[in-house]
C-alpha cells in the first residue's frame, strides 16, 4: 500500500476541494493518503510517505509565496517521488504553463524526483466569472479528472511538461503578486458591520490578517486569494482599490456544488459560453477525456 502525502495551499477553497477529491480517488486505489493544508509560517510536518503531492492555486503565473518558501525550506529527501498539481481558473495555457516550474525546482534541489505534473481547473474567483453552467460543469467533472490523475500516480506514470519561454519569464518575476497583491491587501476596508469574529484572520492562508481590539488589521503579505472578502459572515470587508477584482455575484463553491448536476454541453455550446483566447484553456479542459 503506497503512502501518499498531499500538501495543499488554498484560499477560497478550490484547491482544497480538488485535493480532497484526489485523496478520495487515491484511497479507492488502496493508497494510504494523508492530507494537510499548508499555511504561511507553519512548520514542516510530513511524516512517513512514499510519494509527495503538492497542490496549489496559480497566483500571478506562479505558485503562492508560502508554497515556494515551504518547498525551498523542506528537509532533504533521498529520491522520494513527488507530483506537483496546480489549480487555475484559466487552465493549461499561456501565461500559466510555467506555474509549477519553481516549485518543481525547489523539490528537486531537496532530493525529490518530480515525475508528474498536471493542471486542474476550477471556477475563477477574480475579475471575470465563468458563465453558468460552465462553472458547475467544472465541479461536476472534477472527480473524473482526479480519477485520471490517480490512475497515473498508481501506475507510476511519468508526465512532465514543457513551459513556454514567455511563461517562464513571467513566472520568474511574478511582479503582480509581490507588489500589486500586497498593495491590494493593505487597503482592504472594514465597515462598521464587522462583528470581530476573527474568521478572516483564522482562515487567511498567507497570515496577512491579525486582530487588534476586535478589528482585523491587514499586513503586507496578501496574495490576492480573495478568501476574506468572499467569506466574511457580516460582509464587512471590501476592496479599497481594484474593486473590479471582486466578482459581483460572490464566490461560494459549496453552494455551487449543491446545485443539481449539469447536463454536459457540446463543444460548440461551450465555445459560445466561453469564447475567445482567454477561455481557450477552459474549453480544452471541459472537452478533453482527461
Amino acid at each position: 500500500m503506497d503512502k501518499i502525502r498531499i500538501v495543499y495551499y488554498s484560499g477560497t477553497g478550490g484547491t482544497r476541494m480538488a485535493a480532497e477529491c484526489l485523496a478520495d480517488s487515491l484511497t479507492k486505489r488502496n493508497c494510504q493518503v494523508a492530507i494537510q493544508r499548508l499555511k504561511a509560517g507553519e512548520p514542516e510536518v510530513l511524516g512517513e510517505f512514499d510519494r509527495l503531492v503538492v497542490m496549489f492555486p496559480v497566483y500571478a503565473f506562479n505558485a503562492p509565496e508560502p508554497v515556494l518558501n515551504w518547498s525551498r525550506n523542506l528537509s532533504e529527501q533521498q529520491n522520494k517521488s513527488a507530483a506537483v498539481i496546480s489549480v487555475s481558473g484559466g487552465g493549461e495555457m499561456c501565461p500559466n504553463t510555467a506555474c509549477r516550474r519553481r516549485t518543481i525546482k525547489n523539490l528537486e534541489k531537496k532530493g525529490f524526483v518530480v515525475d508528474y505534473e498536471a493542471m486542474l481547473v476550477m471556477p475563477p474567483n477574480i475579475a471575470i466569472a465563468l458563465k453558468a453552467p460552465l462553472d458547475k460543469m467544472l465541479l461536476d467533472i472534477l472527480p473524473h479528472k482526479t480519477e485520471a490523475i490517480a490512475d497515473d500516480l498508481a501506475r507510476n506514470l511519468t508526465l512532465r511538461k514543457h513551459p513556454l519561454m514567455l511563461d517562464r519569464a513571467l513566472a520568474s518575476r511574478s511582479l503582480f503578486e509581490r507588489f500589486g497583491a500586497h498593495w491590494f491587501g493593505r487597503r482592504i476596508r472594514v465597515s462598521s458591520a464587522c462583528s470581530g469574529c476573527a474568521e478572516c484572520a483564522m482562515n487567511c492562508p498567507s497570515g496577512n490578517i491579525s486582530m487588534h481590539d476586535g478589528r482585523p488589521i491587514f499586513g503586507k503579505v496578501c496574495h490576492l486569494c480573495m478568501n476574506c472578502l468572499y467569506s466574511c459572515p457580516a460582509q464587512a470587508l471590501s476592496p479599497g482599490l481594484a474593486k473590479m477584482a471582486l466578482l459581483k455575484g460572490g464566490y461560494d463553491l459549496k453552494a455551487l456544488a449543491r446545485m443539481p448536476k449539469q447536463e454536459p454541453l457540446t463543444a460548440e455550446q461551450i465555445k459560445v459560453l466561453a469564447p475567445g483566447i482567454a477561455w481557450m484553456g477552459v474549453r480544452s479542459y471541459l472537452t478533453s477525456d482527461r
